[in-house]
């Protein structure tokens, strides 16, 4: 039996009957700066700027986050400045935003569409549109019946039934609509919902979400994928979990289906040879794309959004303490071309053309 280690109160904790010291205690925010500098040889010129990156971000954050490509052999990398970890740790966070803002506008879009199909087809009483009959029992690990009822129960009685718009329309009207219901349940259970959902609202949906000149299986084994490695990438934004090295393993955006729906220059034989956009950061980036290609304007103005971006950065500093071309690095860590701003130019010339 293992026995979990319990804390003292006083900075020891006891684990099988031993008292133990613990292997990660407080430290200051000068031991910190000192242990940075000393144990890791990071530079740090003005220690008020360290001081307050530390406060701000938080040591795990702005050291730990990164380690992958600042640190070697245990120390940081020759010139690596506390300066550059606050831009790269900036840097990141304002990436993420950007991919979190589309995610919403993507979910939401899902969410309106599966609802339209839905209360089309099957009616906008609550058992109408969530009738077994329309779903299969069971796909890919997901059952139905515990799906459903997790629906209701969440939205009859539980934290659901007390969010606007739900609340209202159980005081005020005689039934709850798909397009209202489906703004209270999260993404991962809309997902599930069409995952499950049978022909012909299936296909209907994936061909109005993708409007491309594919055969049925493929268009909605990419969809699928697609909004799940959108809500999985989501998710650690929304979370403050690590981003920049994750991957969603169990999804992957298949790269013969990616050469169908995308101009070669921004996924072509170099991103299939070298397994780029598979199921990482760039993933994300060609799924939203796919989503958002039919709406001229929002996928142009998602690419200059991300294009400025990486051009504010991506230039020589006059500091330098703060490395010039930043993205560079970023793309390393993050698997993304180094390429990608010509790719994004590219494909914004390529959208005003169509």
């Amino acid at each position: 039996m293992v026995t979990n280690p319990l804390s003292t109160g006083s900075g020891f904790f006891i684990f099988g009957g031993i008292l133990l010291n613990p292997d990660k205690p407080f430290l200051s925010v000068e031991q910190l700066i000192f242990r940075l500098k000393e144990n890791y040889g990071l530079m740090i010129t003005d220690e008020e700027i360290a001081k307050n990156a530390l406060f701000r971000f938080s040591y795990y954050d702005l050291i730990n986050g990164y380690q992958d490509v600042t640190l070697e052999n245990g120390k940081f990398k020759k010139n690596i400045s506390i300066e550059y970890l606050y831009m790269f740790y900036l840097f990141d966070k304002e990436f993420q935003n950007i991919i979190f803002k589309q995610s919403m506008m993507i979910e939401n879009y899902f969410k309106n569409i599966l609802a339209y199909y839905v209360s089309e087809n099957c009616g906008v009483h609550i058992d109408d549109y969530l009738n077994p009959k329309y779903y299969s029992p069971s796909h890919s690990g997901v059952n139905f019946s515990a799906l459903r009822a997790n629906i209701l129960n969440y939205n009859t009685y539980g934290d659901g039934a007390k969010q606007q718009p739900t609340k209202h329309y159980l005081k005020k009207h005689n039934h709850v609509p798909a397009w209202i219901l489906f703004k209270n349940i999260d993404f991962g259970k809309s997902i599930n919902l069409f995952t499950l959902l049978k022909n012909p609202m299936k296909t209907n949906i994936a061909n109005h979400l993708l409007p491309y000149d594919l055969s049925s299986t493929i268009k909605m084994e990419f969809l699928i994928n697609a909004l799940n490695i959108i809500r999985r990438f989501r998710n650690k934004i929304a979370h403050n979990l690590k981003f920049v090295t994750y991957r969603a393993c169990g999804n992957s955006l298949a790269p013969k289906t990616l050469t169908l729906l995308l101009p070669n220059f921004i996924y072509g034989k170099a991103e299939q040879n070298s397994k780029i956009g598979r199921n990482d950061i760039y993933s994300v980036i060609l799924a939203m794309i796919c989503l958002l290609q039919n709406d001229k304007y929002l996928t142009a103005k998602f690419i200059l959004e991300l294009n400025s971006h990486i051009s504010v950065y991506n230039t020589d500093s006059e500091n330098e303490a703060v490395k010039p071309f930043l993205f560079d690095e970023y793309s390393i860590i993050t698997g993304l071309p180094q390429d990608l701003s010509f790719k994004l130019n590219e494909f914004h010339n390529y959208l005003l053309t169509k």
